[in-house]
This record gives structure tokens, C-alpha cells and sequence, in this order.
């Protein structure tokens, strides 16, 4: 019977010790405040899961250092002398409503992964219908850029002699033997995109327009291999 008792006097003796080291040393890393120094956090009598974590702040300079710009980016001028009559007045009514017209229904085409798009050309041809054959142009802003072979290269809208608005054009090189191919698309990719700042084709970003369109006008269906495809229902593409 004392036998046991000292027995037992021992164990709780051995948890009470470790109790007070899980309270002083956790297991875990607990970081020091931003304005706390490493020997000022070790001195503290606070236990450290008691403490509240206060993030670091992140410096300016450190942010800086963790964006990484596009070579064609580094040093270029972004002032006001490339940007020329933006925003200065509104286009004509008549010009507006060409811009901003209901698309055709037969212009709209569905790639095969189910994405309503309207094709380039249409793009062109609705800003040549606005503004008259050379009363528009896309300009590009620098060279171009590869990265993880995707090919890049920032473009700017004018229209009328007047800035309307810039993006950056992307295309995957593979597939691609001609380097000039895959120029093109990146043109053509950055024409789509500065042209929704002119209100072309806003219908293709409204989910009830696209998802509309694809129940009348498409069909999801099965390729010779097996994979499901999206297609038009006027294409002529063979399916099994």
C-alpha cells in the first residue's frame, strides 16, 4: 500500500514538471511582434501561447522586390504623352450604337471546352464599321515577352486619334511553327481584350447570354476518342 502511494506521488511529481515546461517552451514557433526583438521575445514572462500574433508588415521595398515586371516593362515611360485624348469626350451616339449593338447570334462561335467567344475578325469588322477603315489602329507598346512558353506582348487601342485602352495579348507557342502565327494570335488576343473597354460583345461576359446561347445553339457531344466536346450546332465537324 505505501508502495503505491510513493509510486504515485512520483508520477504526479513527473507531469507537474512537464506542465510547467509545455507552459514556458511550447513545441511550436511563435513569431515576435514587429517592433520586438528575438532576445526581447526569449525574456518575456508571458507564456508564448498566450500571446496575440501580430503580423509583420511588409515594406514597400520588399514588395517591390517580389514583383517581377516584364523585361519589355523595366524603364518605360507611362506618362500622360502616350495615352492621348483618353477619357477626353464620349465617341458620337451614332458611333455608340454601332460599338454597342446586339451581336449576331451566327457571329458567335464555342470552343471546344464549352468558352463563348466572338471570333477577331468580327471584332475588326464592327470597329471598321464605327469609326472608318484607318480611323482606328493597335499599337504595340513594347517587345515581346516569353515566359513558361507562353508568348506575350502588350498592345494599345486608338480610335479617332485617341487613346481608348491597353492590354497584354498571350498565346501558348506549342503547336506553333511559325513564329509569326503565334505573333498574330497574341495581336489578335489583345484586340479582343482592349475592345471591352468600347462596350463590343459585353453580352459574351453575362452568364445568362452564354448560357442561352450554348442551350439553342450548341451541343455537348462525344469526339472519335472519346472526350466530350462543345460544338456549334452548324458546324460540320464529324462526331461519333
Amino acid at each position: 500500500m505505501l508502495r503505491n502511494i510513493s509510486l504515485l506521488r512520483r508520477q504526479l511529481s513527473t507531469s507537474s514538471v512537464l506542465m510547467q515546461q509545455f507552459a514556458t517552451r511550447p513545441t511550436f514557433r511563435t513569431f515576435p511582434a514587429e517592433n520586438e526583438s528575438a532576445e526581447q521575445e526569449e525574456m518575456s514572462e508571458t507564456p508564448r501561447f498566450q500571446r496575440t500574433f501580430t503580423p509583420r508588415s511588409v515594406q514597400p521595398t520588399e514588395m517591390k522586390a517580389a514583383i517581377n515586371p516584364f523585361p519589355e516593362e523595366v524603364g518605360q515611360d507611362y506618362t500622360s504623352a502616350l495615352y492621348q485624348g483618353a477619357s477626353e469626350k464620349a465617341f458620337p451616339e451614332d458611333v455608340t450604337e454601332i460599338l454597342h449593338a446586339p451581336l449576331a447570334i451566327e457571329d458567335v462561335e464555342i470552343k471546344p471546352d464549352g468558352a463563348v467567344y466572338l471570333p477577331e475578325n468580327r471584332y475588326r469588322k464592327i470597329l471598321g464599321k464605327a469609326f472608318g477603315p484607318g480611323g482606328w489602329c493597335l499599337m504595340p507598346r513594347g517587345a515581346h515577352s516569353l515566359a513558361g512558353g507562353v508568348l506575350s506582348r502588350e498592345y494599345a487601342l486608338f480610335c479617332g486619334g485617341r487613346f481608348v485602352s491597353q492590354a497584354r495579348g498571350h498565346a501558348s507557342i506549342m503547336g506553333f511553327s511559325n513564329p509569326a502565327m503565334a505573333s498574330e494570335v497574341v495581336r489578335s488576343n489583345a484586340l479582343m481584350r482592349a475592345c471591352k473597354d468600347l462596350g463590343i460583345g459585353n453580352e459574351l461576359w453575362d452568364p445568362a447570354f452564354t448560357l442561352g446561347w450554348k442551350s439553342q445553339y450548341a451541343t455537348r457531344r462525344t469526339d472519335a476518342n472519346g472526350k466530350p466536346r462543345w460544338v456549334k450546332n452548324s458546324s460540320q465537324a464529324q462526331y461519333s
